[in-house]
């Protein structure tokens, strides 16, 4: 009993660790507890129901590969410490040796179910939390954290951006060659995007042909630069574009800084409005709050 309690410790423990910096730290100490409890456990002939505890348990709380790893690192600790403890003809009893072969098995079952289960996992979250054309994130989920990099960046007095990008003449594109090919615009740009945009940087397809994104840690000088590179890579004609050279592909864009304690509703009207001065220009340009 006090060893289930202790385990039971250790593993909320584990979990409070895991979400702040010491995930490792938390993980090897865990791994360290469940080896010693488990050689106790055997020792007082009740450690075949650890065999069927131990692997699923840390498989659970960790990815596959790295769980696996630390299975293996309980089963080291184990053997090692009941060298120590028992002698050898200790050691060849079968019970010993069937809590050996259940602990390998349950420890290959628990792998392959955990690897499919993180699969199953990712698909699920690509679906809720990615626009299906794109990959980009959903609307939803890229105000939900706007937002809490705003409130970062006004906390920290550091630098913050959105800006909102629109397809110029998409109605032209989707009425002359089809929707497939507005699928095909769209695409595009994504690839624009994904091209130009730092690693810090958020985006989201947030309307039919319109993209908004937001520069961590940009100025509005730095955030229209990367967004004229967005500019050119998507003028750059693309061989497998359906309107081939009867069209010039190119998008508009408007950009907005944080200045003080506004909501992500005022940062978006900013570059909305910054967006139609840009549309009224000419198209094809950045135009800034300002």
């Amino acid at each position: 009993m006090t060893a289930a309690i202790s385990l039971a410790v250790a593993c909320f423990a584990n979990a409070a660790l895991t979400l702040g910096r010491n995930a490792r730290l938390a993980t090897h100490l865990l791994v360290a507890m469940v080896a010693g409890f488990v050689v106790l456990q055997v020792d007082m002939r009740t450690g075949m129901a650890w065999a069927f505890i131990v692997p699923p348990l840390i498989l659970f709380m960790h990815p596959p590969r790295r769980g696996f790893a630390y299975v293996v690192g309980v089963a080291g600790v184990l053997l090692i410490a009941c060298f120590s403890l028992h002698d050898a003809r200790d050691l060849q009893r079968a019970d010993n040796i069937d809590f050996i072969c259940s602990f390998a098995v349950v420890t290959t079952v628990s792998t392959l179910f955990s690897r499919d289960l993180l699969a199953t996992t990712a698909a699920v979250t690509a679906i809720a939390f990615r626009d299906p054309l794109t990959g980009l994130l959903q609307r939803d989920i890229f105000e939900s954290l706007a937002k809490a990099q705003m409130k970062r960046a006004a906390f920290g007095e550091a630098a913050l951006c959105v800006a909102i990008i629109d397809i110029d003449n998409m109605k032209r594109i989707n009425d002359e060659w089809g929707h497939a090919a507005g699928d095909f615009a769209i695409q595009h740009v994504t690839r624009a995007l994904t091209a130009a945009l730092r690693e810090a940087d958020l985006c989201s397809r947030i309307g039919g042909d319109e993209f908004m994104v937001l520069f961590n840690g940009a100025d509005a000088d730095q955030a229209s630069q990367i967004v004229e590179r967005v500019l050119h890579c998507v003028s750059i004609p693309d061989a497998r574009a359906p309107w081939h050279s009867e069209h010039r592909l190119t998008v508009s864009a408007g950009v907005a800084q944080l200045r003080g304690d506004e909501k992500f509703s005022d940062l978006y009207l900013l570059a909305d409005r910054a967006l139609i001065r840009a549309k009224r220009k000419g198209r094809n340009l950045v135009a800034g709050s300002n």
